[in-house]
């Protein structure tokens, strides 16, 4: 499980700081390629691990796996300051990452979907 996580640290470093600060409307409607990659990666590995692990040891893994995700995925998106229409495309991260995590189909996880729900719609809110 270290060396999953690792790789998804070393996937979101590749993040640019500019993906969150389009320059055009055509870029707010997608998800960033950082995004895609974690994305892609941690679905490959969770589905090899649903096919290795089962019952409780697969619930315990994935509770474990889906809270180092998503302590990471928070902290990487704080890292970043995001412009209005930048909001668009950490709305569609998020979205893609609460996707990725409701797959895990554990009962323990239901907190974070929330929190990212939360967290998208604060950025979206714009100032008077």
């Amino acid at each position: 499980m270290f060396v999953r996580i690792s790789y998804v640290e070393r996937l979101l470093a590749r993040q640019r700081p500019g993906d969150f600060k389009p320059r055009d409307e055509s870029e707010c409607f997608d998800s960033t390629e950082t995004c895609y990659a974690v994305c892609g990666f941690v679905g490959a590995q969770i589905s090899a691990v649903m096919d290795s692990l089962a019952g409780g040891n697969l619930d315990n893994y994935l509770t474990v796996f889906g809270n180092q995700l998503y302590r990471l995925v928070l902290g990487h998106l704080k890292k970043f300051s995001v412009s209005p229409m930048g909001a668009m495309v950490v709305s569609q991260d998020v979205k893609r990452y609460q996707d990725l995590v409701r797959d895990f189909h554990i009962a323990r996880l239901p907190k974070h979907p929330f929190v990212f729900f939360v967290l998208k719609h604060i950025l979206l809110l714009t100032p008077y």
